[in-house]
């Protein structure tokens, strides 16, 4: 999910397979593409949640997300069954297919830790806490729980420049392996190319002598 609108994919907390998440279709596609239409902190100047807010959409002003505000036929619950970030068939549905007839805006306030969801957070710390609960009524008078959440994320721009100094890593030692034990010609035209290895040199005698090689070249700097 594009969270930070760099054009780039980021990783970020996210839902269980069995919660729903309240989204805004703004452009009635059925698609959930970036982070505004499920982050709704932006809306509100002086928000600091999401159900806050959407209190700049509660155009009746009743304190509540109902058929009487503009936008409510905008939204939606997106309950991404299988986990992958995208909106597949029958995950999306709207408030009214789901009998849904109002949200609370006014959550308890009473935070809590919602604990580790980011696969690659490797921290301990939290990366997903609920900011209050509320609740929504459906349509036969029956209640249901929200969570007002705040999820982390990881951005992809930096992953994918770790990821890209990784990979630059390893071919600067793969190359030094290979020049270190190397006894084939190499011709001017594939000076920089991988070419065979004539020797009976194991890898892990390779790993020792780049390593060597590195603590040398460390003390001499």
């Amino acid at each position: 999910m594009d969270v930070n609108f760099d054009g780039i994919q980021d990783k970020m907390a996210w839902a269980g397979n069995d919660d729903g998440v309240l989204v805004w279709d703004k452009d009635h596609n059925h698609q959930i593409t970036d982070a505004s239409e499920f982050g709704f902190q932006t809306l509100k100047v002086d928000a600091q949640t999401d159900l806050e807010g959407l209190q700049a959409l509660d155009t009746n002003g009743n304190g509540l997300l109902d058929a009487g505000d503009d936008k409510f036929a905008e939204f939606a619950v997106w309950q991404d069954a299988n986990g992958n970030g995208k909106t597949d068939a029958n995950e999306f549905k709207t408030l009214s297919e789901l009998n849904i007839a109002s949200i609370n805006l006014k959550s308890d306030g009473q935070m809590r830790d919602a604990g580790t969801l980011l696969a690659s957070s490797g921290s301990g710390e939290s990366d997903a806490v609920v900011m209050g609960n509320a609740a929504f009524t459906r349509t036969d008078g029956s209640t249901g729980l929200v969570a007002d959440a705040m999820l982390a994320y990881e951005p992809g721009r930096v992953a994918a420049a770790e990821a890209d100094a990784q990979v630059a890593e390893v071919v600067r030692q793969a190359l030094l392996f290979n020049q270190m034990c190397n006894t084939a010609p190499v011709s001017d035209a594939a000076a920089l190319a991988f070419v065979p290895i004539e020797t009976d040199v194991t890898v892990q005698d390779l790993l020792a002598t780049a390593s060597e090689a590195s603590h040398q070249t460390l003390q001499a700097a």
